[in-house]
This record gives structure tokens, sequence and C-alpha cells, in this order.
């Protein structure tokens, strides 16, 4: 196979994005390891599409799955505008149309490809290993992490890719057994059960598919065998961390009583944050007493990425989706490593988030490509409107992504300042990001909170009010509560933390703040608020919680002694 210097370039830019998806972090933004990892796919993405401006025939052409997948990309697109997405998010739709064009335009063999998906899963397995023996600290509570802030990046790389190994298991038997028991030793330390459960079952699926023929006529006792030991092995992984399994059905509870309520178009980009922790208020209004009150959390995912997808663009665009995998299906087998890729992704996506990581996302649409590229070409277009779409997209994905990155440098440097104790300046540098804002809902928290730390309760207040049309959770409420309590407004505050208590039954400041409020306005309810925290069951025991229970008991021996 011979290269021209376009090509070698264009190859290199490919190994340098899916490597930057996978490795790159940096402390220059707020969120030092995944928001790099998507500035380097977006910012590469038309970097390589617009080499192919350089190829005189090159056209862009659309089978079904194309026609599909360019329908779903433009109906999340215009309803992510219509919720006021972030420039970020806008970029990376952009930026997923330009890696199907890049992929869809691969001139090398695809086992080249694959094996710098693999060859980097492996490096990522090795680092994570050597992390897990101490030979390179992680200065996290997490002692296995790889290149991500938590266990769940790590496994998400490694399941993403694990199957594309299978192209090499004929040829290359030893190396093949030796990559794949490395990234499974690499699963089983970060103990992501759904990881495991991925690799266990496309392993599986592989080797069913690819038996000995003498084998053939017990493959049915073989298979009632694998369902018994994936029944057993579903069992044991459930009771292995059971409270997070049995939170995780209420969390999926909840979003779908949010789903029914917007079932059909979904409630656009920020339908979770914003609207996920008032259903679990209400349902812990209407069940105090319910099982599930101590395992309840603030949540910011519902570890299920179908159940997201439906929250956010509900059945029309959950039903495109189903559309391109029917039709990539129905014209391939279940032994292809890039069926298995997609079968693995969309197992881990049952009880994980891995669409937050740009890896997924590079391999879905690879894998999508390479099942779909024998497809009957439907539509062709001419060079000059090919050319006008590769650049048309790449100026806007570049454009959006300078400005997100813009923004996100500043803020991550004014939070910094912050941090350290500097005072000065600090209001106006919020005022002036507030103003060029990218969409980030996390954002105005921190600016309310950094506002709140001024002084300046009101406006706090006002950017709160703001930020509850993108989010919305226990912190937000405490956090509205609290500017309330420092301007004496104890009706106002009141609601926010009976909120925040049934969003979260378990905690205990909630309901410790009520009791301040009631000693100065209701002292019948402080003496039962004192009561109903002494009696409260403690999930996990600190010294918060000590403190809280120790000024109760306080407050009650006061309150008898004066009786």
């Amino acid at each position: 196979m011979t290269f021209d210097l376009k090509q070698c370039v264009r190859l290199a830019l490919l190994l340098l994005l899916i490597a930057s998806a996978i490795f790159l972090s940096t402390d220059n933004f707020v969120d030092d390891k995944i928001t790099a990892k998507w500035y380097a796919v977006i910012a590469l993405s038309p970097a390589i599409c617009l080499l192919q401006l350089f190829v005189p025939e090159y056209i862009v052409t659309f089978n079904k799955t194309s026609i599909l997948i360019l329908i779903l990309i433009s109906y999340c697109t215009i309803r992510g505008i219509l919720s006021e997405s972030s420039t970020l998010d806008i970029s990376i739709c952009l930026s997923l149309v330009l890696l199907y064009l890049i992929f869809q335009t691969q001139r090398t063999e695809s086992n080249l490809l694959d094996f710098f998906f693999i060859g980097i899963a492996f490096c990522q397995a090795i680092y994570a290993l050597l992390q897990y023996t101490l030979i390179l600290p992680t200065d996290h509570t997490f002692r296995i992490l790889g290149s991500y802030g938590n266990p769940a990046g790590l496994a998400t790389s490694l399941i993403c890719t694990f199957p594309l190994i299978f192209t090499f298991a004929k040829k290359y038997k030893t190396l093949t057994l030796l990559f794949s028991l490395v990234i499974f030793i690499t699963i089983v330390l970060s103990e992501s059960r759904a990881g495991l459960l991925s690799v266990t079952i496309v392993s599986c699926i592989y080797i069913f598919n690819n038996l000995p023929k003498r084998i053939y006529p017990y493959k049915n006792y073989m298979l009632l065998g694998a369902a018994i030991l994936s029944a057993m092995g579903c069992m044991y992984l459930f009771y292995l961390k059971q409270n997070s399994a049995i939170g995780r059905t209420l969390m999926w509870n909840v979003t779908s009583t949010m789903i029914a309520d917007d079932i059909a178009f979904g409630n656009g980009a920020y339908a979770f944050q914003k609207n996920y922790m008032l259903y679990q208020a209400e349902y812990f209004s209407r069940n105090p007493e319910s099982n599930y009150a101590l395992l309840a959390s603030n949540m910011m995912s519902p570890f299920n990425e179908y159940l997201l997808f439906l929250a956010k663009y509900g059945l029309l665009g959950f039903s495109l989706f189903i559309g391109i995998i029917y039709n990539i299906k129905r014209n391939n087998d279940w032994s292809s490593p890039y069926f298995l890729s997609l079968i693995a992704i969309g197992i881990f996506s049952f009880f994980s988030y891995p669409f937050q990581y740009p890896i997924t996302w590079i391999i879905m649409i690879y894998s999508i490509v390479q099942l779909s590229k024998n497809e009957r070409i439907v539509l062709r277009l001419s060079k000059n409107w090919s050319r006008l779409i590769l650049l048309s997209i790449s100026t806007l994905s570049i454009y959006f992504l300078i400005k997100d990155i813009k923004f996100e440098y500043n803020w991550n440097k004014t939070a910094k300042s912050a941090l350290t104790g500097e005072t000065t300046g600090i209001y106006k540098k919020y005022g002036d990001l507030y103003q060029e804002w990218n969409g980030n809902h996390l954002f105005l928290y921190n600016y309310a909170a950094e506002l709140n730390h001024l002084g300046d309760f009101n406006k706090s207040i006002e950017i709160l009010r703001e930020s509850l049309n993108y989010w919305n959770d226990y912190d937000i409420q405490i956090l509205l509560a609290d500017n309330y309590i420092k301007l004496e407004k104890w009706h106002r505050a009141e609601p926010h933390l009976k909120m925040a208590a049934n969003m979260c039954p378990n905690r205990f400041l909630p309901l410790f703040y009520l009791h301040e409020i009631y000693v100065k306005t209701n002292k019948p309810k402080a003496l039962n608020m004192a009561k109903k925290i002494l009696k409260k069951e403690v999930k996990i025991q600190s010294s918060t919680i000590l403190f809280i229970q120790a000024e109760m008991k306080k407050y009650l021996n006061n309150t008898q002694s004066l009786n």
C-alpha cells in the first residue's frame, strides 16, 4: 500500500485526533479532563476535511444511512438551538457531520484505522495499569483512572475500541489474545460493571459466531449455557454494588415519568438538568417513607443514554435513531467487529453515560460508516456543492470553537483567581464573562456563588433564577435559600429549603437551615424540626452531621430547661 503526501498528512491528523480524544487534558479549562478532548476533535475535524478541497475528484455522496444520520443530527441541532444549547454543543454537532464525511471518504484500508484505535486503547490500558500498580500517581481517591477524571471514562474508551480487536483475530491470534487480556483486566480493575458486561457479551457473540464447524451441532446447548451464565453474572454484578443498582432504578423510574410528560419531541438540550431533580422532589413529597430516600442523590445524569435521549429529543428523535440501527443491522451480521462495537456501546449506554466522551462518538460514527459503505448511493452532489458544504461546516465549526475556547479559558482563569482569595476586579470580570456567556449552565451557578460570596445577594438570586431555565438541583436550591437568609427574607428561603430536602431526603443541611429559620419565625416548628433531625437516619456519618445533631440536642435541652 502506497501513500502520497496528502494521505500521510491526513492519516497523521487522524491519529492525532484519536489520541487527543482519549489522552488530552489541560488545566486551562474548568473541566480539565473532558473539555480539551472535545476541543481537539472539533479543531482537527475541519482541518482533516479541508484537505479534501485539494482532492480534484472529491464529491459528497449520500446513501440511506447517511441521509437518516443527517436528518437526525439536523433535528437534534435545531432542537438544541430552540432550547438555547451551548456553543460547544453546536460545535460538537457540526464536528459529528465532519467526522462522518472524513470516514466516508477514507481511501486507505480500514484495518489501518482499526490498528490506530486499538493501539491507542492499549496505551490507555497500560497507562491505567501503571496507575493501579502505583508506578504512576492519580492524585485522586480512585486508584485507576487512565487519562480521565473517573473510572467511567476509562471504561468507556476501552469498551468502545475493544471489539475492533476481532478484526485481527484470525491473522494475529497471539497478539489479539494479548491485547484482549490487557484491556479486559483493566476493565475489571476499573470496577466498571457495565464495562465488564459489555466486553463479556460482545466476546461471547463473536466466539459463538466463529465456532469451528465440528462444534455446530452443540451450538444450541452452548447458547443456553451462555444465557444461564449471563443471567447469573448479571445477578452477581447487581449484588456487587446493590445500593448503587437500586439507586439507578429510582433514577430510571423518575426519568420515565419525566419523559412521559414530553414524549413526542422531548424537552430540549437541558431536559434532564433542569427537570429531573424537580421530579425527584415530587416523588419524595408523595412518598416520604420510600426505601429509596436514603439512596437518593443530586443527579446530573440518568445513567442511561436512551432515557436521556428520549428526554431531550422525544419519540421523533428516538425513531430516527432506531431507523439508523435497523437499516445497518439489515445489511450486516452480528459477528462484524464494527457491529459489535455498536453493541458494546449500546449495552454500556444502558448503565452509564459514554456519550459525554468524544471517543464514543468517533468509534460509533466510524463503525456506522464501515457497516454502510456498501449501501447503494442515492444522491451525489457536484464538486462545487461538495466543497461548499465542507467549507461552510468547517468555518462554522471553527468559529464556534474559537468563541467557546476564549470563554472557557477566561472563566477558568477568573475562577482560579477567585479561589485564591483575590477580590480586586473579580466582580467586573464575572460580569464581563456573563455578557459573553457560551451557554455552559455550570457558569451561571459559579457566577451566582461568587456573587453570594461577595455579598451581592440580590444579583446572585437574579442569576440563579436565570439558571433555572437550564439547570435546577439541590445546590441551586440551597444557594437560593442562603441568599434569602442573608437578606433576612425567611419566608422566601423556606420553600427552597423544603424543595432541597425533597430533592435529597438523606441530606441534613436543608433541615438544619429550616430549623434556624423556625427559631426566628415559629418556635413550635423549630422544636419539631429539631426532633425530626435527631430521629433522621444517617447515610454516611460526617463531621457536619455530628455538628448538626449536637446543635439540635443543645437546642432541645435549652428549650426544656426554659420550660
